[in-house]
């Protein structure tokens, strides 16, 4: 039934990352982020901090008992697939939205490794009974996100602000990213003091 099926899609806790490094591309985000809300201020509570800047890999659920068992699992396909590899930059020009509630900077070159991340890594977690979340893989790299709303009008309201502000998408050139490490990353556990995700372990290139 479809109520089962609503249980059956667990809450991810955890994901797998590559961490936005680049100073350049970090300042170009910084500067963008300033540009619009000179424009709308309204924007200010869709901002994403730059501190965390990641473009996410795979985003699923373990259960704290299997902890261990998951980053093994995780070390394992990395040693045996991109240790040692050369990995393409990722290069990212120009802006993308999803609905009304996201907008990110796209990954226009390297995305074959990114793709090839994704489901070497999403294949082993699912064949070891791991729930791997969303629909397939999108890279992106998000600027600005709208929280969930309850009410209508409020939702409707929060969209016109991202509509008003991208309905055309300016041409901006961010940088490059090179492809260091890769991390296993956790949503519910406290932030760092430079405010970026707990990280439960990094697999180096």
């Amino acid at each position: 039934s479809l109520l089962q099926e609503m249980v059956a899609r667990v809450k991810p806790n955890v994901f797998l990352a590559l961490p936005i490094t680049s100073d350049v591309i970090k300042k170009k985000l910084g500067k963008l982020q300033e540009e619009y809300l000179a424009k709308d201020e309204r924007l200010k509570e869709f901002v994403v901090p730059i501190e965390g800047a990641h473009l996410t890999l795979a985003v699923f659920h373990v259960k704290e008992e299997r902890l261990e068992e998951s980053k093994s699992i995780l070390r394992k396909v990395f040693n045996d697939h991109f240790l040692g590899k050369d990995m393409t930059n990722i290069v990212f020009k120009g802006l993308g939205k999803f609905g009304s509630k996201v907008i990110f900077a796209k990954p226009v070159d390297g995305l074959t490794g990114l793709n090839d991340l994704y489901e070497t890594f999403s294949k082993e977690l699912v064949e070891h009974g791991f729930d791997v979340c969303g629909d397939g893989f999108n890279p992106h790299l998000t600027i600005f996100k709208g929280k969930r709303q309850r009410g209508r009008k409020e939702k409707k309201t929060k969209q016109k602000i991202i509509l008003d502000n991208f309905s055309e998408m300016g041409d901006f050139d961010f940088g490059e990213q090179e492809v260091r490490c890769i991390q296993f990353l956790s949503m519910e556990k406290e932030k760092d003091e430079h405010g970026y995700y707990f990280c439960e372990d990094t697999f180096n290139i």
